[in-house]
């Protein structure tokens, strides 16, 4: 027989954090739960539920809302496989038998890639919202058969509505997290209502951290814009990937060498882009500054110059900067305006175990925290309204534009 305990007299018991193990009938401990203790009415009185799974049983998961009486509340359930009924008959009963249920399998555009995580959402009629992110799948067999984990947050109350989005994100800054998240699933019709909620809910009280795979490129290349290139090596490890990369790339938070998985885009004018400038030179001497780049394993890292978007695209550039951007290209970790070129003069070489520098040279390094951000942002759709944000000005445009074929540098 289950225990009666209400819901919330768990949470109370197991505060403060909120750890329950599934309901097993040879298990000793106390901290038990079974997935109808999710749907306990005295957690609130719900009014929609959202599922994110790996795998999914529908037919369970509706029985299971039968069981409290809440198979007619509004349900949207995203899983990560198929789940197979054998045929396309059974899916459209079901769809007829829970019309209040959407669900549509997430897609992935990696073949061996799939979505395995286990979180629900729980919207109250009261406006609050509560998050439970578990080990088991959406069927029976996990939920009485197996060893499972879930943890189940307090209450996070709709916030009033002259506070901010941004603002009661919570100690770790759970609420952004989740939102960034949920956002990055690319499911509006399904998730933009979600998001919301999320966005409007007070995590004052949520103490863990949200800890997110995302199936895409997560290193954050960096940029060098400069104005003359020198002589790297036979090869890119001799000197620009290696010694310069890797002094750019590093983090202090990390003991591995992060700079091993970092790309290197540079942005020099090709002498296309030369051509088309107006530099008031006579044509001889315009023709004789274009010259040919004998260092071809460094066109795949060669990016035109181009600065449209100001206007500044016809003249040469001489500005030399530095930059570590998302694979997005809407965020900078941060920006370095330098005198330093792309030289190995200006940068240094190894010399025994130490790095020798030979010239003098001066920048600025602009860090988001100490302008009260977490990073800088280069897009205004980024920019939340009311934030005290500006958006940061680079000077050349994005996203970058390679080399074609028969370019060559400057």
């Amino acid at each position: 027989m289950e225990n009666a305990e209400s819901t919330a007299a768990k949470m109370l018991r197991t505060h403060p954090y909120n750890i329950f193990y599934n309901s097993t009938p040879n298990a000793k401990d106390e901290n038990t739960i079974s997935f109808k203790d999710l749907l306990c009415p005295s957690l609130g009185e719900l009014k929609s539920s959202l599922h994110i799974n790996f795998l999914v049983d529908l037919l369970w998961l509706f029985d299971e809302y039968m069981k409290v009486g809440l198979q007619s509340k509004p349900m949207t359930v995203l899983y990560g496989f198929e789940v197979d009924y054998n045929e396309q008959e059974t899916v459209d009963v079901l769809d007829k038998i829970m019309p209040n249920v959407k669900h549509h399998l997430i897609e992935t555009q990696d073949i061996f890639g799939i979505n395995h995580s286990r979180i629900s959402i729980f919207e109250y009629q009261d406006g609050s919202i509560r998050i439970a992110i578990m080990s088991a799948n959406l069927k029976d067999v996990d939920w009485h058969s197996m060893n499972q984990s879930v943890w189940l947050s307090e209450s996070c109350p709709k916030m009033a509505s002259y506070l901010r989005d941004s603002e009661c994100s919570g100690p770790t800054g759970f609420k952004k997290a989740l939102v960034n998240y949920l956002k990055k699933y690319k499911m509006s019709a399904a998730l933009a209502e979600w998001i919301n909620l999320v966005r409007r809910a007070d995590f004052s009280n949520v103490k863990v951290l949200l800890v997110a795979s995302i199936p895409e490129e997560n290193t954050w290349p960096i940029i060098a814009a400069v104005s003359s290139l020198g002589s790297y090596g036979d090869n890119a490890s001799g000197w620009l990937t290696s010694l310069f990369l890797r002094s750019l790339g590093r983090h202090r938070s990390s003991t591995s060498d992060s700079s091993r998985e970092a790309s290197l885009y540079l942005v020099y004018p090709s002498t296309k882009n030369i051509k088309s400038m107006d530099l008031n030179l006579p044509t001889s001497s315009k023709q004789a500054a274009i010259k040919d780049y004998q260092q071809e394993w460094l066109k795949t890292f060669l990016h035109q110059w181009k600065a449209d978007k100001l206007n500044r695209s016809s003249m040469v550039p001489y500005s030399k900067s530095y930059c570590r951007i998302s694979p997005c290209m809407s965020k900078l970790a941060w920006f370095l305006f330098s005198s330093a070129n792309l030289a190995k003069s200006d940068w240094g070489v190894k010399w025994d175990s130490d790095v020798y520098v030979r010239s003098w040279e001066l920048g600025i390094l602009f860090i988001p925290k100490f302008f009260g951000m977490e990073y800088f942002p280069l897009m205004d759709n980024d920019i939340q309204e009311n934030e005290k944000k500006v958006k940061f000005p680079l000077m050349f445009d994005l996203p970058l534009v390679l080399y074609d074929t028969d370019d060559v540098a400057y």
